[in-house]
């Protein structure tokens, strides 16, 4: 009974983002804030759901995934789940629409950075971030005993228990403004009226990359990786608004790579078995591909099946609690010998008693404030934020337009998947910086061309010199 009525409602939800989406018409750069951030919907609380009614997953008990299976998924919970999504997804359109049908006199396009600051003044500032996390990653490595725990034990960096202890941790916040100097140099050798420029910026932009990955990589987020390596293919669609074969396929192959060998190159260095017990649990091809790539997914909807039964029976309602807390965890602990509270990421995973970190989704941050009064408010401010940034950063011909929308939302996006608000400064101080820092020149320094004069859509086209992006 409740296997068909979680089908159903994930069919109804699957059917209502489709025909959502597909009632929006053309959209430059085919994807945007609302569209990206409705497909994780998608796939999270109506794929997955669905497929599992299904499914025959038992070979995954006895795996790291033992804890997807505390509730049935033809239980109640599953439903439940489905039904609290389907209502936040409203919630979410509800806020979305209210913003973007404001006039534009309260909700200006802020930020207009093609013809406000000069391309000289973006490169000084993707120096001075990029050897600020430059050297807030080399004193941290050095903390932690070199590259070798860096890369190799990545994924024990995020337990509870590291295998080394050490007050620099909170630098690996600070370190990804190395990503955002990767961002403004990517945007400069792009589009920069100077050749030399456009030269230099090319291998500094090289350099910061390399950094970039070291850190992505200990950071050990598969789905943050993909969507570092995807902002530059991506920007160059929503510049160009021009979709190529390659750019799709790109994008599905990396995230599949990822997804199904991610894991096991994370921790091969702390289990080199890794690699050859995921080949033999793939020896059953396409079908088990398929398993592997949906259970991936299924965090966000299983949180929230358990979250309607467990809260606020046994864990009561948190009333909004993480977002200061999130605030509290800018004071780093070890260093000054102060604890913080547990955020309701550490709480849930305490509750299903994984190996390994269980981060809270969107709507379950809602479910664990308030229960589905709190999912309705959260959802529906998030459209509201997603409407707002896309009147902040529209598509654009601007190689720096361009890149920093792609970034903001793709880090948008998945809170969809990762809603703690404390893991928005892991993941996303260093796009908070730069945007503000930005935002800042453009207002307060004389008017200069940046790279080329572009303020929408309509904006001119990028030189014929410009390199590929």
């Amino acid at each position: 009974m409740y296997a068909t009525l979680t089908t159903c409602l994930a069919l109804g939800l699957g059917l209502s983002i489709l025909g959502v989406e597909l009632s929006r018409g053309r959209i430059r750069g085919h994807v945007d804030f609302l569209r990206f951030t409705s497909v994780l919907i998608l796939i999270c609380f109506a794929v997955v759901p669905a497929y599992f009614q299904y499914a025959d997953l038992e070979s995954f008990r006895g795996t790291g995934w033992f804890w997807i299976f505390r509730h049935p998924f033809g239980g109640e919970t599953f439903a439940l789940a489905v039904a609290v999504a389907f209502v936040g997804y409203g919630a979410l359109l509800a806020g979305y629409v209210l913003v973007r049908s404001l006039p534009r006199s309260l909700a200006q396009n802020l930020i207009t950075l093609g013809g406000a600051i000069g391309e000289r003044t973006v490169a000084w500032v993707a120096h001075g971030l990029g050897l600020v996390g430059l050297l807030s990653l080399t004193i941290y490595t050095v903390s932690i005993g070199g590259l070798g725990p860096l890369i190799l034990q990545a994924s024990a960096f995020r337990t509870d228990l590291p295998p080394i202890v050490t007050p620099y941790a909170f630098l690996k916040t600070i370190a990804p403004l190395a990503i955002s100097a990767a961002l403004l140099f990517r945007a400069l050798s792009v589009g920069a009226r100077s050749a030399r420029l456009r030269r230099r910026a090319a291998l500094f932009f090289w350099i910061y990359f390399v950094v970039s990955m070291a850190i992505l990589i200990h950071q050990a987020g598969r789905f943050p990786l993909a969507a570092f390596l995807l902002i530059f293919p991506v920007a160059r669609v929503v510049r160009t608004d021009r979709l190529q074969l390659g750019t799709p396929i790109l994008a599905a192959a990396m995230m599949l790579v990822l997804i199904l060998v991610g894991k096991q190159a994370f921790q091969a260095g702390l289990d080199p078995g890794a690699f050859g017990r995921w080949i033999t649990d793939l020896r059953d091809g396409t079908a088990s591909i398929v398993r592997t790539v949906l259970v991936e997914f299924s965090f966000p909807v299983v949180t929230l099946s358990n979250a309607t039964v467990d809260v606020p029976a046994l864990v009561p309602f948190r009333w909004f609690y993480d977002f200061p807390l999130a605030l509290e965890y800018l004071v780093p602990q070890r260093l000054l010998g102060v604890v913080h509270p547990q955020t309701v990421s550490m709480i849930n995973s305490q509750i299903f008693n994984s190996y390994g970190a269980v981060p809270v989704d969107l709507f379950s941050l809602g479910y664990f404030s308030a229960g589905l009064p709190g999912v309705i408010l959260i959802t529906a401010l998030f459209g509201a934020l997603l409407a707002s940034f896309e009147r902040l950063l529209p598509a654009t011909s601007d190689p720096l337009g361009a890149i920093l929308r792609v970034a903001w939302m793709f880090f948008l996006g998945l809170r969809v998947l990762y809603g703690d608000p404390q893991l928005v400064w892991y993941s996303g101080l260093h796009l908070i910086v730069v945007s503000s820092l930005l935002v800042w020149l453009a207002v307060f320094l004389p008017p200069e061309r940046f790279l080329h004069r572009s303020h929408g859509a309509t904006a001119d086209p990028a030189p014929p010199t410009a390199a590929p992006a």
